[in-house]
């Protein structure tokens, strides 16, 4: 994915959830920090309706 400009939270969370996410086949870690657009309650969310644990 590639874009041009400043990344914000619907960006981020739209590349987590197409991308990311469904390409986890093994066992993996998600590391996050306080960034502002990582928004840690809707990240959650996402993971765990994956049943992404």
């Amino acid at each position: 994915m590639i874009f041009t400009g400043s990344l914000n939270a619907e960006g981020f969370e739209g590349w987590l959830s197409k991308y990311l996410l469904p390409s986890l086949e093994i066992i993996s870690v998600l590391i996050m920090d306080n960034a502002p657009i990582h928004r840690k309650n809707v990240i959650r969310e996402m993971v765990e309706y994956l049943g992404i644990r």
